[in-house]
């Protein structure tokens, strides 16, 4: 009997807190490539115990990874459809925290649900480690694909959209350049750290230029004399980037994700991304964060998508005084782009810049019938460089 009036107190209780709600925050966790819910630890107990909102829900959303068949299209209208979003009420707000290719998801979501009325209620838009222009499990994945996949925890069409250069990545230029700033986005990126030293650049799995969404973008696709140059470099977005000490997943540090239980009663328990995490949904504005030693990154990346009728060519005309010389000349003779749909090709490479973070790069785009077109941008380490150009008929 007092076991039941005290399950009946607690029902009422929590009743009535809700009741006193003006509106509720639903908080979405969404994991990334072959994992689950568990990437997230003791985040939602600790949410739960320390934001100042107590008129929250926090939700996870667990998606068919693996699955060789699905793309994170499939799982974006997956999360649409099965998440509360079209169905939230006036006063309610919705924000998620999302791992690796969960923030990929999570993109490719906001391109779904830009036209919805409730788009405006999104909170916020956390990435933890999200490859927002690649993956290196991308590359080494595809050793996983056993008897084509069925074995693999990983998904063939996931790996695919998360190459380099991808189609995927294509697609997703607009929600990180148009959609994002509009969501109080905020993205985390982790590096490898030992005895005091940068280990590596980037968290075992996914490399500090890839994680950071503020890139440098480049626009080239206005019309253009014969072999004209097209100049030019603006940030993609002004997402706030935090980059912390910690691995993609839990190893021998913290991982990004990963909140140990002990941080549930104590913020202060040592896990470098919970405290930004918190303040953020909190409503707090969050500065954008570098390890103390930016001179330490050295590796860039530069992503060049060309819309053509014809196979093109690239020529690098100006290359960054780096420690691979053979790999500036042999880019200097030329190279074939993928193409990756119809009348669009990629061609992405990274390397390292030696005693300097910024300097520029130059290409030559051209095709058979096609006019050719100079294009002159600028590269930093630490962050990628994409830019869109075509070629049009002479």
């Amino acid at each position: 009997m007092k076991m039941l009036f005290l399950l009946l107190s607690i029902l009422l209780y929590t009743s009535s807190s809700f009741a006193n709600c003006k509106g509720t925050h639903y908080i979405y966790l969404i994991h990334g490539i072959a994992a689950s819910g568990t990437t997230f630890g003791s985040m939602a107990e600790t949410l739960e115990k320390q934001l100042l909102d107590q008129c929250i829900k926090i939700k996870t959303y667990e998606y068919d990874t693996g699955n060789r068949f699905k793309t994170i299209w499939d799982f974006a209208k997956k999360f649409e459809k099965e998440s509360v979003f079209n169905k939230l009420k006036k006063d309610d707000t919705f924000s998620m925290v999302m791992h690796s290719q969960g923030g990929l998801v999570g993109l490719a979501f906001l391109e779904l649900a830009k036209v919805s009325p409730n788009f405006h209620k999104i909170d916020s838009f956390i990435t933890l480690s999200t490859p927002f222009h690649g993956a290196h499990v991308a590359k080494w994945g595809d050793f996983f694909l056993f008897i084509d996949g069925r074995l693999s925890p990983f998904g063939k069409q996931e790996l695919i959209g998360m190459k380099y250069g991808s189609l995927n990545y294509y697609q997703l230029i607009n929600a990180q350049k148009n959609l994002l700033p509009q969501t109080r986005a905020l993205s985390f990126g982790g590096y490898s750290f030992k005895h005091g030293g940068l280990l590596g650049e980037d968290d075992n799995i996914v490399p500090v230029y890839s994680s950071r969404t503020n890139s440098i973008f480049l626009d080239a696709r206005a019309e253009y004399k014969n072999n004209e140059l097209t100049c030019g470099a603006q940030p993609l977005n002004s997402v706030p980037y935090i980059l912390v000490k910690a691995s993609h997943f839990k190893f021998d540090r913290h991982g990004i994700a990963k909140i140990p239980p002990e941080c549930i009663n104590d913020i202060n328990c040592g896990h470098p991304a919970l405290i930004p995490i918190i303040d953020h949904l909190n409503g707090r504005d969050i500065e954008q964060k570098q390890i103390d030693n930016q001179k330490q990154l050295s590796r860039f990346r530069v992503t060049l998508y060309i819309e053509s009728s014809n196979a093109p060519k690239v020529e690098v005309l100006t290359y960054p005084e780096s420690n691979r010389r053979i790999l500036a000349d042999i880019f200097k003779l030329g190279v074939r782009p993928k193409k990756i749909a119809e009348k669009l090709y990629s061609y992405s490479f990274d390397s390292p810049m030696k005693k300097m973070n910024q300097s520029i790069i130059e290409f030559e785009v051209s095709s058979p019938g096609m006019k050719s077109r100079r294009i002159f941008t600028e590269v930093k380490s630490g962050t990628s460089t994409n830019i869109i150009t075509k070629l049009d008929e002479i």
